[in-house]
């Protein structure tokens, strides 16, 4: 693949033993350089103990236990080695704030001293550049042809999110982090010693479709979800309905519990959709999204789980 880019970066991924902050099990690495991989690296890890053990829905979805990390070294010692190889790299990931939010409290607990890095998400940078019905990393390695496999494994999806750049790169003739935000219309993220700071999204004007009962508009204008329109179809095996549409509200979303149509932007699809490929796509409010999509409505599908890391809750909750 052709590209663009010709600034040196990082990209991390990690997995998590739950919903508390720095709960990290697995932590994957890849390094760009001059267009190229040059180092990938993973580590499996134990997490701080103060973030509690692993939780059913965690090991769903990247299937690691407790037993699996338990001759592992401790979070924070991966994480020493991890900001070791970064160096002053500018970092990336998909959804980085979930991934960096984690990153920065369990360095905290462990006590050990975080770098001040310039970061950058690829999941907000895609659905800002591309027009895809989902940016999953699998959508986009299918759109884009890159191998997908091991999805959720944290080293093959922080490479996942490394060839994701390039391909942004390739399609945009951005050169480096600060070329593919200003396109997307956004600027970068920090994750230092101070705390995270994820992208600022610089948007123009204020849309009237916001300002509905319930929905609370003043809520932070950044956050991924602020603004959406939100329809569920499919049981959801982790939570229910009426929590998270409190929430969704409460970040300045527009839940829609009952359909699909021509407000929704977003579509959570349950009944263990993978959101891997097209021909998941079985109950009618699936299939009435892409209907929706091929007349040129703007709707992303998610699948549960992918939900839950924007959402960034615990989904145990009642």
């Amino acid at each position: 693949m052709s590209t663009g880019i010709v600034e040196n970066y990082a990209v991390v991924d990690v997995e998590t033993a739950n919903s508390t902050k720095g709960s990290i099990c697995e932590i994957g690495l890849t390094i760009v350089e001059a267009g190229a991989i040059t180092t990938v690296r993973s580590w499996r890890c134990r997490p701080p103990v103060q973030t509690g053990g692993f939780h059913w829905y965690n090991t769903k979805v990247h299937g690691l236990t407790d037993a699996d990390v338990a001759e592992s070294p401790d979070a924070g010692e991966c994480l020493r080695e991890m900001f070791a190889l970064i160096g002053d790299l500018p970092v990336y990931a998909h959804n980085a704030n979930f991934d960096f939010g984690h990153v920065y409290a369990a360095s905290i607990i462990a006590g050990i001293d975080i770098p001040n890095l310039t970061t950058g998400c690829t999941l907000t940078l895609s659905r800002r550049l591309l027009d895809l019905v989902s940016y999953r990393l699998p959508f986009l390695a299918a759109h884009f042809g890159f191998d997908a496999s091991g999805h959720h494994a944290a080293g093959a999806d922080s490479v996942m999110a490394a060839q994701l750049v390039l391909a942004l790169s390739a399609v945009s003739g951005a050169v480096d982090m600060a070329g593919l935000c200003d396109l997307a219309h956004t600027r970068p993220g920090r994750l230092g010693p101070d705390g995270l700071n994820g992208m600022v999204i610089r948007r123009q004007g204020t849309s009237t479709r916001f300002n509905i009962p319930d929905t609370n508009i003043a809520a932070d204008p950044n956050h991924p979800l602020y603004g959406e329109w939100v329809s569920f179809t499919g049981a959801l095996t982790a939570f229910t309905r009426e929590p998270v549409c409190t929430l969704l509200a409460s970040l300045g979303a527009n839940p829609q519990p009952k359909g699909v149509n021509k407000k929704t932007t977003m579509l959570v699809i349950g009944d263990g959709f993978t959101g891997n490929s097209l021909t998941d796509f079985t109950t009618k409010k699936a299939l009435r999204a892409l209907e929706l999509r091929n007349k040129g409505q703007n709707i992303e599908v998610f699948c549960e789980d992918d939900f839950l890391r924007l959402l960034d809750i615990d989904p145990a909750a009642p």
